[in-house]
């Protein structure tokens, strides 16, 4: 990407999230969030916060370091200190969440195989990462499945089916799959979700052909949706 369409492409996301969050002024980002795909995950989360505030959340921002947001580059750990988080809260509502980016969760997997009462080891294997989570409050660290409540995985690259195949993966990784539709952590996004614990996960693409995938992978928790980009 050329650096003068990097620039105005970093412009419009930082006045998608200046939109999304009550109370904040333009934003800066640090030099190094200029990648595409960084930006689109960054696009997606302007999405969900502003989808989230049309339908009459609340959304704040902890961390901002002197009006620049601070985001991991690379997968993470939630550091509260010194990354920049969102809290999304419904009035005269106990739901909240707190989105993320580039946070990596425990897996399923993980606490199935770990030991009731015991800690966990984590592995390379252990934790996988949620481009855009939204969490309970509070998670600090590496978040275990159950934390999550709603999750996203963001390809700005032309559509390939096996890019659908590792989506899939992430579900079986952070939820049971059910035969039958439960209230949602998310209901704001999707208001049953057929998955134990009820976190709507998403792809999202900027290529329109994954659009040919949305079903029948929704039966399973996962949306399939295109997300215009660049902005």
């Amino acid at each position: 990407m050329a650096a003068a369409n990097s620039a105005t492409l970093r412009k419009k996301v930082q006045l998608l999230l200046k939109k999304a969050v009550s109370g904040l002024s333009t934003p800066s980002f640090r030099a190094s969030t200029s990648d595409p795909g960084k930006l689109f995950e960054l696009t997606a989360l302007g999405f969900l916060l502003q989808t989230a505030k049309g339908k009459g959340a609340n959304v704040s921002v902890t961390n901002t370091q002197g009006g620049a947001l601070h985001f991991a580059g690379s997968p993470s750990a939630a550091d509260r200190k010194h990354h920049t988080f969102f809290t999304i809260q419904w009035p005269n509502d106990p739901l909240s969440h707190e989105a993320w980016i580039s946070v990596e969760v425990q897996t399923l997997s993980e606490s199935i195989s770990c030991p009731v009462n015991s800690t966990p080891k984590l592995t390379f294997g252990s934790v996988h990462e949620i481009d855009v989570g939204l969490f309970e409050p509070g998670v600090n660290g590496h978040p275990t499945h159950e934390q999550l409540h709603l999750g996203a995985t963001c390809k700005h690259t032309p559509f390939k089916k096996w890019q659908l195949r590792e989506a899939l993966g992430l579900r079986r990784e952070t939820a049971y799959v059910l035969n039958r539709p439960v209230n949602s952590l998310a209901p704001w996004f999707s208001p049953l979700v057929s998955a134990d614990p009820a976190s709507p996960l998403i792809f999202f693409s900027s290529d329109l052909r994954c659009l040919n995938y949305k079903a029948p992978v929704d039966a399973l928790g996962l949306y399939v949706n295109y997300l215009r980009f660049p902005i």
